[in-house]
């Protein structure tokens, strides 16, 4: 899931931040999220579960499901390709911890 992940990281550049976090290198997080299988995606909104969504899911479905949540794009960058990587950062540095 990590390649669908990254594209709709792309997709989704500036209206949904996309945040991985390893489930056993972090099981903290996991438990706070009540993950109990991989891949878990959950789509929150100021700390609070909105979605979730388990398993190896079409790209496609999981865009489908993800378009309702996100805000329009910004003005002018519908067309815009610029190539960025994956936000990548642990979720636990937007919980204050390390």
């Amino acid at each position: 899931m990590a390649p669908v992940f990254a594209r709709l990281g792309k997709h989704y550049r500036k209206r949904i931040e996309f945040i991985a976090v390893n489930a056993y290198d972090r099981p903290d997080i996991a438990k706070q999220f009540g993950v109990s299988s991989t891949p878990t995606f959950i789509l929150t909104r100021k700390g609070k579960a909105l979605r979730r969504f388990y398993g190896n899911i079409p790209e496609p479905l999981l865009k489908q499901h993800l378009e309702p949540h996100a805000p329009p794009p910004p003005e002018g960058e519908e067309e815009e390709e610029e190539e960025r990587g994956l936000l990548s950062r642990l979720l636990g540095g937007l919980f204050g911890r390390n």
